[in-house]
């Protein structure tokens, strides 16, 4: 565990830049959680999937759907009308999952996090809301083919693919830079997070509560039957979470501003391109 809390990042909030290269947009509304989104997403549920840091199992939660629909409404209501998330919600079990290179050093481990079921629930609540609005303001920027609908790595290969063969077919040179960065949601600063997020007007009671599913969460490795220390996470987006990679999207969509070459990007995974 030590080796996964070495990449968090520390930020002081003297040190974020209060200034913008975007406009701000208008405010999104306040999330409305409704009896019958619950029930749709609580009969989704896969069975099989894993039980949460709680032993509370997806396969539970759906053959109970039924009489628990209505008070978890309730409760996810309160929770974003409070901007608090409960204490449960912020622990999450680490499972290292093999990246690349050698199988004994740390550093070659992705690390998911299981998470609890019902937060996962309430992220998806969210994290709908948030894409709509920013779907209805073309706040994303335009060429990110990672976490969003009918894109894919497919669909960012085939775009760079036709660029690269029209200049080919013109007779001029394109050339390449290909970006991989470290350990990327792993250093997400939260505090700069939460400002870009107020600049495209996801602010009020959602910032506070997204805010609040930010700090102060517990993780600790599990690996086979041996568990490390629960350690604080100062950085960060969960990967294996709903919410996690959207809000890497809306942390990195300003990546590009005053670059004259073209960049396209699954997530993280960066191409900049230039026609000689």
């Amino acid at each position: 565990m030590t080796n996964i809390q070495s990449v968090f990042t520390q930020t002081s909030v003297t040190s974020v830049n209060m200034t913008s290269p975007f406009l701000s947009v208008p405010m999104m509304p306040p999330i409305k959680v409704t009896v019958p989104g619950v029930l749709k997403l609580l009969k989704s549920l896969n069975p099989n999937k894993a039980c949460d840091p709680d032993n509370i199992g997806p396969r539970l939660l759906r053959e109970l759907s039924e009489q628990i629909t209505s008070p978890l409404t309730t409760i996810f209501q309160q929770s974003l009308h409070d901007g608090i998330v409960p204490e449960d919600w912020r622990k999450a079990n680490i499972t290292p999952v093999f990246k690349k290179g050698q199988k004994y050093q740390c550093s070659n481990y992705r690390p998911i996090s299981l998470t609890c079921v019902v937060s996962k629930l309430m992220e998806h609540v969210v994290r709908s809301s948030i894409m709509n609005h920013a779907n209805m303001h073309n706040i994303l920027y335009p060429l990110q083919h990672g976490f969003l609908a009918r894109r894919s790595c497919k669909t960012q290969l085939i775009d760079l693919v036709n660029d690269i063969a029209n200049n080919m077919q013109s007779g001029l040179q394109t050339d390449i830079c290909v970006l991989d960065f470290v350990k990327a949601f792993d250093k997400v600063s939260h505090i700069h997070l939460i400002h870009k997020l107020c600049w495209y007007g996801i602010m009020g009671e959602v910032n506070h509560w997204k805010n609040n599913f930010l700090r102060d969460c517990i993780h600790r490795v599990f690996l086979e039957s041996a568990s490390s220390d629960k350690v604080p996470v100062a950085s960060g987006v969960p990967q294996g979470s709903v919410l996690g990679p959207c809000l890497f999207l809306f942390y990195i969509n300003d990546i590009a501003v005053g670059l004259s070459s073209t960049v396209r990007l699954f997530a993280d995974d960066t191409m900049l391109y230039l026609t000689v």
